[in-house]
């Protein structure tokens, strides 16, 4: 795992405490796909090479 993601772990947390409540859920959907597209994308860095 990189800073990078951290960083964007800790800005966003920071961020949902000031946004208003009814933009609260859309923002969460948003984080977490970008999150899960990050994984998609980095398979190798989160899950390994598979053994053949």
């Amino acid at each position: 795992m990189n800073k990078n993601l951290y960083m964007t772990c800790i800005s966003s947390i920071i961020l949902g405490l000031y946004i208003p409540n009814f933009m609260q859920f859309p923002v969460t959907l948003l984080i977490i796909g970008s999150f899960a597209t990050y994984v998609g994308v980095n398979h190798k860095e989160f899950f390994g090479e598979k053994e053949k």
